[in-house]
């Protein structure tokens, strides 16, 4: 799992996914110019190499940046020569193109964690575990889930996303994150 902590890219894409919970197109999507401090817009998603806007408008809201996510995009930046425009993930072709994260995936991600006795799959749950343990840490019937899942609705939010986790998991998942 080393391979994954050390290419930037790679963290950079699974903090995305996990932290921001952004699904794969709008992490490929997600612009250097639209990331602020403490919150970042998706205004668009990227398909394969097809630029166009979010699956819905409610997906344009603003996305809160917590410090590990911003520790980690800082030094992707800093590994790409501090770019003020463009994607966040980056083509090896200088930037002109988004990183394509299933390319990314299958050739670093995966490789990675199998060699570590794990099975990737894929960048979507990391966006449905994020959504669950915010609902079980904020204690509000979803709403933050959904705020962070960017839904216009609280019902697609229940209904697909928030898993119910016994309360030992969440402490535990919370002393791990502190360590």
């Amino acid at each position: 799992m080393l391979q994954i902590l050390k290419n930037p890219k790679a963290r950079a894409a699974i903090g995305l996914s996990f932290f921001a919970g952004l699904v794969p197109s709008e992490g490929e999507g997600a612009e250097v110019g639209r990331m602020h401090c403490h919150h970042a817009a998706s205004e668009g998603s990227v398909y394969r190499i097809h630029v166009g806007p979010t699956k819905t408008s409610a997906r344009e809201a603003a996305i809160p940046i917590c410090e590990p996510l911003r520790k980690i995009l800082d030094e992707l930046r800093r590994a790409d020569g501090n770019p003020g425009s463009g994607w966040i993930l980056r083509a090896a072709n200088g930037g002109e193109l988004p990183l394509d994260l299933n390319k990314l995936a299958r050739r670093v991600i995966a490789p990675a964690l199998k060699r570590a006795g794990i099975q990737w799959h894929g960048f979507r749950p990391q966006r449905t575990g994020v959504i669950t343990a915010i609902t079980g840490l904020s204690h509000d019937g979803g709403l933050a889930a959904k705020g962070l899942a960017r839904h216009s609705n609280i019902a697609t939010t229940a209904a697909h996303y928030i898993q119910s986790i016994p309360e030992a998991t969440v402490q535990a998942t919370i002393q791990l994150g502190q360590a």
